[in-house]
């Protein structure tokens, strides 16, 4: 067996043991940049507010007029 498909097998396990809730389990380590932390992100979704249509025309009408002034700039709009 070569190590792809060791990791591959370890990671099917993996994932079947996290979505099953047995008493007697396997515990995987959890490396601290993959833990989740449901409460800031519940927090986080609250805090949102969703973006509206003038929004989105907003962003991109800044957007055009940066791009312009960069255009502008570099001399690439003169002919």
């Amino acid at each position: 067996m070569n190590k792809i498909e060791k990791i591959s097998i370890l990671n099917k396990i993996k994932s079947t043991e996290e979505s099953s809730v047995t008493t007697c389990s396997i515990k995987f380590p959890i490396h601290h940049k993959n833990r989740r932390d449901e409460s800031s992100t519940a927090t986080n979704t609250q805090n949102l507010t969703p973006i509206t249509i003038i929004d989105m025309e907003k962003i991109i009408i800044k957007a055009y007029q940066k791009a312009e002034i960069i255009m502008n700039e570099l001399q690439l709009t003169e002919t």
